[in-house]
């Protein structure tokens, strides 16, 4: 979500530090895929979920453990957010902490991508225009409600090619 000429560059003396947000109902290809690539590609890669919870069902039933709770997550401290979809992303949009994560995340300029379904939390969250997003088809008008425009598709890149 952050606007091209706002991004800061990530001290490259440390790897990068990522966040994947969970809530109940997310679909779980797309939260450990990412996962799963960004620690392959040298990153510091951590599941934050939406609350207290220590864990969290996919869609399918599958848990996930929560390393970090909203509430202890800086943007400071991080270099990029990921948004899985699934029906978790209806549980993260309506979610003030989530909301106010991705707010402040993208205002600090580090890097904020959705996967399907987690476009509901950038459609939530504010401002699309001038921006490439992803989002699931269903989603189209949502996200031109909060004027994104066509929806683009951003082919994905390594996890060094974005910091």
């Amino acid at each position: 979500m952050a606007r091209e000429s706002s991004k800061k560059k990530a001290d490259k003396s440390k790897p990068p530090s990522i966040a994947v947000l969970v809530d109940n109902e997310h679909e779980a290809i797309q939260v450990w895929y990412p996962y799963l690539r960004f620690q392959e590609s040298g990153c510091n890669v951590t599941v934050v979920g939406s609350g207290p919870k220590p864990s969290f069902s996919s869609m399918n039933g599958y848990p996930i453990k929560a390393e970090r709770n909203i509430e202890n997550v800086s943007p400071k401290d991080l270099h990029a957010l990921i948004i899985p979809g699934g029906w978790g992303a209806y549980h993260l949009r309506i979610n003030e902490p989530v909301r106010e994560l991705v707010r402040s995340t993208d205002a600090a300029g580090r890097v904020v991508a959705s996967c399907t379904h987690g476009g509901w939390v950038l459609a939530s969250v504010g401002d699309l225009r001038g921006r490439a997003a992803t989002a699931n088809r269903a989603l189209r008008d949502d996200m031109k409600n909060v004027d994104l425009g066509d929806l683009a598709l951003i082919p994905v890149a390594s996890a060094q090619a974005l910091f």
